[in-house]
Order: C-alpha cells, then sequence, then structure tokens
C-alpha cells in the first residue's frame, strides 16, 4: 500500500509584476490559510513521512508555514516539483521508493493528479488544497492501474467554516 498527501501552495501575490513565477512570495491570505490548515494536516499525517516541495518561492512559504516549529528533517526540495504537468508528477513518483510521500506544489499538476487517481477526484484544488490517498499498490509505479482511496480531503475555505470563522 502506498499513501500520498498532496498540498497545493497558499496564495501567493502578484503584487510584484517583475518578479519571476519561481520568485513570488505569499500574501496575507496565502499566510492565513497556512494557520487554519497546519494542524489539520499534521492530524492526518502528511508529515510522519518525507516531504518533497517544489522550489518555486510559494511552495516553500508553505512548507515552512506548515511545518511550524516541528523540525525540517523530513523535507526535500526538487526542481523536478515546479511542474504544472501531471504527467510530470506520475514520472518523478515512478522513481520513489517510499510507502508514504507528501509533495507540496502546484495546479493543474496536483488537481489533475488527484483526478486520475482517485476516479473521480476531488475536483478544483484551491490554494491550500489538503488531498490525502491510499494506493493499493506495491510500487509508484502501478498507481494508474489501481484505484486510490480517498482519505482526507480539506479547503481552507471548508475548514475555516467547520471552525465557525
Amino acid at each position: 500500500m502506498k499513501k500520498l498527501f498532496l498540498i497545493r501552495h497558499a496564495k501567493s501575490s502578484w503584487k510584484d509584476p517583475g518578479l519571476h513565477d519561481l520568485d513570488r512570495p505569499l500574501n496575507g491570505r496565502g499566510r492565513r490559510q497556512l494557520d487554519l490548515m497546519r494542524e489539520l494536516i499534521h492530524a492526518n499525517g502528511a508529515f510522519d513521512g518525507p516531504v518533497f516541495c517544489s522550489t518555486a518561492m510559494r511552495a516553500r512559504l508553505t512548507l515552512a508555514g506548515l511545518l511550524g516549529n516541528r523540525s525540517p528533517d523530513v523535507a526535500h526540495f526538487d526542481e523536478a516539483l515546479y511542474t504544472f504537468d501531471d504527467d510530470d508528477l506520475l514520472e518523478w513518483l515512478d522513481d520513489r521508493e517510499e510507502d508514504q510521500l507528501t509533495l507540496i506544489g502546484h495546479n493543474p499538476a496536483l488537481e489533475d493528479l488527484a483526478d486520475r487517481l482517485l476516479k473521480p477526484g476531488p475536483g478544483h484544488l484551491p490554494t491550500c488544497a489538503f488531498v490525502g490517498m491510499v494506493i493499493p499498490v506495491m510500487s509508484w509505479q502501478n498507481i494508474e492501474q489501481a484505484k486510490a482511496r480517498l482519505l482526507v480531503f480539506a479547503t481552507p475555505k471548508r475548514v475555516a467554516a467547520d471552525a465557525g470563522l
């Protein structure tokens, strides 16, 4: 069995149009999203195994904000995760050996991957959305042949509503 967690980066800033896409930081809403989602993500075990993060600034800041004061020892940064294509993510997963992985990255790649594996998937993944699934396979190379089972799907808007915010 494989366990896969997907986290879309928190809301980023477009305030400085001169910044390269890789360098865009989070905006205020993005930082608030992290505060809403942090405990839920940890409670569901997303940081119990290795976490792989896009090298984009907004993804790195999302990881830092979700870690809070916890150790970053589980975190790894990979340029290959700065992608918007789910085929790239599937190819990247083919080379993995871990039983559990967390990816912090970008849409539409994460959204398309979730929809592809969960059949049907959760649909739109807004910023800072969190999806967890179990895939009944022994190898990441076989994940498309199995139907993943949804463990958790949470968005900042839904978490805020549940908390009465």
